[in-house]
């Protein structure tokens, strides 16, 4: 990614002077005063070189410390998530087969009506996989402790690979609680 910053910025970051330097800039929309005039801008590769070594070695040094506290930020998340345990609550299987059922076809219903999203209703009859499908997730949303778990993690250093361990232990626990749904593909696939 390309960063641009101001001669003040350089000045006081970096002791150098784009602009006495006469290197090449862009210019930008002034943030301050619309009828002002325009931003000058320098690219840090252009003026990294005449960067003073004190500085480089700085700024070096700082963003490796930035690079190890990240990934120490990351590495405390991921074994913190290791420890966490997913709760699901355990209702009558076919009583939350028609909860995800109906679940589907409201949320469904309130996207046709407020965007024209149309959708195909959801059923009993419906196909097993599809119906498996929406039972995980009215699971996942609605009868575990998945949500608060990922507000856990919002935001955080590390929270991608964290989502996917939250993920993998909130499909095992469903397995777990539920063996219904897959013996329910078992039925209909012979």
């Amino acid at each position: 990614m390309v960063k641009f910053h101001t001669a003040k910025w350089y000045k006081e970051n970096w002791g150098a002077d784009p602009l006495k330097l006469g290197l090449p800039y862009e210019e930008a929309e002034n943030p301050h005063y619309k009828s002002g005039p325009p931003m000058k801008l320098w690219k840090e590769d252009d003026v990294l070189p005449y960067k003073s070594e004190k500085e480089k070695q700085q700024h070096q040094k700082r963003s490796e410390g930035a690079i190890k506290a990240a990934k120490t930020r990351e590495k405390k998340l991921i074994a913190e998530v290791e420890k966490w345990e997913i709760e699901l609550e355990r209702e009558p299987f076919n009583q939350v087969l028609r909860k995800a059922i109906d679940s589907y076809n409201r949320f469904h219903t309130n996207l046709e009506l407020e965007r024209g999203h149309e959708f195909e209703w959801a059923n009993m009859d419906s196909d097993p996989y599809f119906l498996r499908r929406i039972t995980e997730n009215y699971l996942r949303h609605k009868l575990s402790n998945y949500e608060v778990k990922l507000e856990g993690i919002f935001g955080k250093t590390g929270n991608s690979e964290a989502y996917r361990i939250i993920r993998r232990k909130i499909n095992a626990k469903i397995e777990e609680v539920y063996p219904e749904l897959a013996q329910m593909m078992k039925k209909n696939n012979p």
